[in-house]
């Protein structure tokens, strides 16, 4: 990707084994095998931070030639209490290594994991104590897309959060230059019940059913719109640079069948009864 990409992260709402997969094929063919395989995981109380990070380098050796940029995420939720250790094989790491801490710093192992980040072009961010506010809700899906936005030489524009009321309509501004060539917009809802519309800078306001046909991809994954597109946006003389906006409003059908869906299995659970106010 060309560094000129631009990336927006939002979020609106409140160590394991690695899985070896083939290189992703057209419309995200692995897309499945990736989620069953973080579902079938479970802890077990041992931490090999080791393993993990050999077995992340035997994968991308195998599949070396199959990826134009290469980079090591590792997401550990506690200190090494199992061989392999970091020590034993940070002489194999030669791509880009991330490292995500899941918890605060006296609960993980920061000074391997700055050690084996450091160098590589990568960095380590920690979640520290996660609550149940939005921010904390969101927090370690936003260090994934910033990790994924690094690796792949974009910039993220901007970063904000907050709450979608249920009848208001949301416009979250974000700045592109003449010189960027692509942008992506990704949206993190905690309810699968929010509809985008596109706002160019000169103020066209494109819905979601007519930006396939200006060559704008839109996926929906589980709690996630993912809106790609290349500049200039093929819309009057050409979209380009400026202040656009992405317009976020609530799917009431959407919402009111989910909050149905969530009261029902929440009948025979007086806790989650009590959160969703029943």
């Amino acid at each position: 990707m060309n560094s000129a990409e631009r990336s927006l992260d939002h979020g609106w709402g409140r160590s394991a084994p690695c899985s070896r997969t083939a290189p992703f094929g057209p419309g995200l063919a692995q897309r499945a095998d990736i989620l069953a395989a973080i579902s079938a995981l479970a802890p077990g109380g041992d931490t090999s931070i080791g393993d993990g990070v050999e077995a992340a380098y035997q994968t991308l050796a195998a599949n070396g030639t199959s990826f134009t940029d290469h980079a090591i995420v590792v997401l550990t939720d506690g200190l090494e209490n199992q061989p392999k250790f970091l020590d034993e094989v940070s002489g194999l790491i030669d791509a880009r290594t991330f490292a995500i801490g899941l918890g605060a710093a006296q609960e993980v192992s920061t000074s391997a994991l700055t050690k084996l980040t450091n160098g590589t072009g990568g960095y380590l961010l920690l979640t520290d104590a996660l609550g149940t506010d939005t921010d904390s809700h969101f927090r370690l899906s936003k260090y994934f897309q910033q990790i994924l936005a690094s690796a792949s030489k974009d910039s993220v524009v901007t970063d904000p959060s907050g709450v979608l009321p249920a009848s208001e309509l949301v416009r979250v501004p974000f700045e592109l230059t003449e010189a960027d060539i692509a942008a992506t917009l990704t949206v993190l809802t905690d309810v699968s019940a929010v509809d985008l519309k596109l706002e160019t800078p000169a103020g066209d306001v494109i819905p979601e059913a007519d930006l396939a046909a200006l060559g704008v991809s839109v996926q929906h994954g589980t709690n996630m719109i993912f809106c790609r597109f290349r500049l200039p946006l093929p819309v009057g003389v050409g979209a380009h640079g400026g202040t656009w906006h992405a317009h976020l409003r609530a799917n009431e059908g959407a919402l009111r069948e989910e909050t149905d869906t969530r009261r029902a299995s929440a009948e025979k659970d007086p806790a989650r009864r009590a959160d969703l106010g029943a």
